[in-house]
């Protein structure tokens, strides 16, 4: 398993809940979380720029599946609002009680 960051900028509240819907959910259903946060970068004037973000958490099997479904996130949200997405991936032991035989047989999420 391992645990996926993406680093947004932050878009209107009602744009980011269509492209939750429309484009990350379907491809991680089984769940993540988001928050938002204040973030800060060096922009193209080379000093600090301020940037309002959100920051999107996976945990999630380590397959060339997910790692497909997460670069079709960033690039998708390049597309629509212009921003890249910064991507962090770590190795995790996660476990969950619900995470049943039956529920993790081919589930693409959970299961390699």
């Amino acid at each position: 398993m391992v645990r996926s960051e993406l680093y947004f900028a932050a878009v209107d509240p009602q744009a980011w809940d269509e492209f939750l819907s429309a484009e990350v959910t379907p491809r991680f259903p089984d769940g993540l979380s988001w928050y938002k946060v204040n973030g800060q970068w060096r922009g193209p004037s080379g000093k600090p720029e301020k940037l309002a973000s959100r920051i999107m958490i996976l945990i999630h099997a380590d397959n060339s599946a997910n790692r497909e479904a997460l670069a079709t996130i960033g690039r998708l949200f390049q597309e629509r609002f212009g921003y890249a997405v910064l991507q962090v991936v770590n190795p995790v032991r996660a476990s969950d009680p619900d995470w049943t035989a039956e529920r993790l047989d081919d589930n693409r999420q959970l299961s390699h």
